[in-house]
């Protein structure tokens, strides 16, 4: 048994982060895994270009029409189409780059940072350099 399948084993029932080979990262419990497939439930999507933070993993039902006139090709959404949220997801383990587990219990901070309260906004963190001179 590899590494990750003994760490799952640990995690089984946690929740984890799992960061994806195209930059996507998921957040979920981990349900089940084998050394292919994670389950996760209850998942909230992130990505590097994503500054609002977590969010739903949505799709449209809808159909793409593309129609095609003399000044180019248009493309439209048909109007009846729903969004979807998705809350389970098996993830494949070949496309996965990074797997933690989400807590305060795997979080350490680092040496050179100092965490400060704000004066703007109460109980806000603030990092700042840690300098020794």
């Amino acid at each position: 048994m590899s590494l990750l399948m003994d760490r799952l084993k640990l995690w089984k029932g946690k929740e984890l982060v799992v960061v994806m080979s195209d930059e996507r990262a998921y957040r979920g419990v981990l349900v089940d895994f084998d050394d292919q497939t994670l389950l996760l439930k209850g998942v909230v999507e992130s990505t590097s270009a994503n500054a609002h933070g977590w969010e739903e993993p949505t799709v449209s039902t809808g159909i793409i029409r593309k129609v095609i006139t003399y000044q180019g090709i248009f493309s439209h959404e048909e109007k009846d189409a729903e969004i979807v949220r998705f809350k389970d997801v098996l993830i494949q383990v070949p496309h996965v780059i990074r797997v933690w587990e989400w807590g305060d219990g795997n979080l350490d901070k680092p040496q050179y940072l100092e965490i400060e309260k704000s004066k703007s906004r109460p109980g806000a963190p603030r990092t700042t350099p840690n300098r020794d001179f």
